[in-house]
């Protein structure tokens, strides 16, 4: 999987202009697969049975939405 970065790297990534992620809590099951060595800035946690993306931290890459077999995080 990808590796982690290093917080001071990560910080200087921004996301694209206009792009959000969505996390639709309602429908997410917290498997955890979308924390398994996926986001490269380590922005999403399970809290509560529920995946909980940290905003400050997301760069928005998309790559847990890509992973998320429920469709529960998506780009917008």
């Amino acid at each position: 999987m990808v590796p982690e970065l290093p917080e001071a790297i990560g910080n200087n990534l921004t996301p694209m202009a206009g792009v959000k992620i969505n996390l639709n809590a309602e429908i997410c099951v917290g498997c955890g697969k979308c924390t398994d060595g996926v986001c490269f800035v380590n922005a999403i946690k399970v809290k509560n049975g529920k995946a909980v993306i940290n905003d400050k931290k997301c760069r928005v890459c998309g790559r847990c939405a890509e992973i998320c077999d429920n469709e529960s995080i998506s780009i917008l």
